[in-house]
């Protein structure tokens, strides 16, 4: 009988598990050895989901054990690691919309790659980022692809003009950042979810930021995990914090407010991604974790702009997730990373199945425990 054990400490967003080494493992209870706790090991934590926006069978993952790619929906993958450190933890993906065969990816403390063929072959473009060498977030500008943002451990955002050619420090040193969006109609207009400073927003291209977390803090620190912008109106925005749950705002983060109904206790809750339906904007998905144990977070929906939310957890065994997507031309179709890898859902969340054909198991051999496990910064 599997007992779900929480050990707190181990995993700060979600303490139910145990991370050894990057790799997120179960505990449970063996009759054999008297109830003896028994560790098992699953397949690796996904923190990042990137699908291609004119062919959605390809998709790409960020993982503790490096970057995957599959070229049929996710039946098999492949690792794409040709060029990069070895050992290397992925952590953020960004793909270029203008051409998909250009492809960003970060990673934990080795910082920033490129790939001009699809994920064939990856350079580093880390000038200007050499102090900030663990990459969170990534923002494209959808008007011209070579100006770009990332968002770092403990350097705020840096940017680039010249398709990361150099970097230049752009606002919030000091802070980690885990999401950008950037304002497809504006693309000067910019929001940042941070670790411990809340919101930023930037109207003129990154050169300024300031505060935009009205409603969003209780006059502590506000952790900021999930950002996400509803492109057919961008001034929607809702962003998933630690232990406040998730947040809307309709005026483009001059004020937020709490869309927690069907969440659960926001204590121990970490909203960590949302996926909006691009033909229906009222639907929502959003990936929780809960420290409270395995019987909570997983994925939750809402078909009324966040008014409610329901779990959709059908066939997941394990529930602590990091990252969504969805397809972007036939939006039933999604994808969550857990601790446990890739999940599918082909009937918008009701059920899901296992995709982790060709991902790896077992424990990083990089000794450091990637994704929220080392990247949370409070």
């Amino acid at each position: 009988m599997r007992d779900y054990h929480t050990i707190r400490m181990l995993h700060p967003l979600c303490t139910a598990t145990l991370v050894v080494l990057g790799m997120i493992i179960i505990a449970t209870t063996n009759p054999e050895r008297g109830g003896a706790m028994v560790l098992k090991e699953t397949y690796i934590p996904v923190y990042g989901i990137k699908i291609n926006p004119l062919n959605p069978a390809i998709i790409y993952v960020a993982s503790s054990k490096g970057l995957f790619k599959t070229t049929n929906g996710a039946a098999t993958w492949k690792k794409v690691i040709k060029g990069l450190p070895k050992n290397c933890s992925g952590q953020s993906l960004a793909i270029d919309g203008s051409n998909p065969d250009i492809l960003y990816a970060g990673t934990y403390g080795a910082g920033l790659y490129k790939s001009i063929n699809s994920g064939g072959s990856w350079t580093a473009i880390n000038k200007g980022l050499e102090d900030t060498p663990s990459i969170f977030s990534i923002g494209i500008d959808p008007s011209q692809s070579k100006k770009m943002y990332v968002g770092t451990r403990g350097g705020g955002v840096y940017m680039t003009i010249n398709g990361g050619k150099n970097w230049k420090q752009s606002g919030m040193e000091g802070c980690s950042v885990y999401g950008l969006e950037i304002d497809p109609n504006a693309p000067a207009t910019i929001y940042a979810g941070t670790g411990s400073c809340g919101i930023f927003k930037s109207t003129n291209g990154g050169e300024y930021w300031l505060p935009s977390s009205d409603g969003l803090t209780d006059g502590t620190d506000s952790h900021v995990f999930g950002l996400a912008m509803d492109k057919s109106t961008p001034s929607i925005l809702y962003a998933g914090t630690n232990e406040r749950g998730a947040f809307k705002s309709t005026n483009g983060g001059n004020l937020w407010k709490a869309i927690n109904k069907g969440l659960g206790n926001v204590w121990g809750l970490a909203v960590t991604a949302f996926a909006i339906d691009p033909t229906n904007s009222k639907t929502i998905y959003s990936s929780v974790c809960y420290e409270a144990g395995m019987a909570h977070g997983g994925v939750f929906k809402s078909t009324n702009s966040g008014a409610t939310w329901k779990a959709m957890n059908n066939g997941l065994v394990d529930l602590l997730a990091f990252t969504l997507a969805i397809d972007p031309i036939n939006p039933k179709t999604l994808y969550v990373g857990l601790s446990s890898g890739v999940y599918k859902s082909m009937d918008g969340g009701a059920n899901w199945k296992a995709m982790n054909n060709g991902l790896d198991k077992g424990p990083s051999s990089d000794g450091v425990a990637p994704g929220f496990g080392s990247r949370v910064d409070f």
